[in-house]
């Protein structure tokens, strides 16, 4: 892994407002993402894997795939809600252990 810095904090103050901030611009995302049921997705900074499970539900046919650099925001990410076609992996976005074209749509945002 580089030596990349992680911007976002971790302390629990920040988790929640990453939490509303993920509540109050994911519906608009997730209309603008146009998913389809059969989707491959990627997303680059899953930070609390909120969003990635939302997709994941969309995507109930394909897969999920959320890389995320920090430990802490990964592990609390893994403790919620698994589904079946979601994976949570620590990672990069720098360096991406993924061929091209393994997937329909690739995203980050934040």
């Amino acid at each position: 892994m580089s030596s990349a810095t992680y911007v976002h904090g971790t302390d629990p103050i920040e988790q929640q407002r990453l939490a509303k901030l993920n509540r109050l611009t994911n519906p608009a995302f997730h209309e603008f993402a146009k998913v389809r049921a059969s989707d491959h997705v990627l997303e680059v900074g899953s930070g609390l894997g909120i969003l990635a499970r939302e997709i994941a539900r969309t995507a109930r046919l394909g897969s999920v795939t959320g890389i995320e650099l920090s430990s802490e925001q990964l592990a609390i990410a893994r403790d919620a809600e698994s589904l079946p076609n979601l994976t949570l992996l620590q990672g990069d976005a720098h360096c991406l252990p993924f061929e091209d074209g393994r997937f329909d749509l690739v995203y980050c945002r934040y």
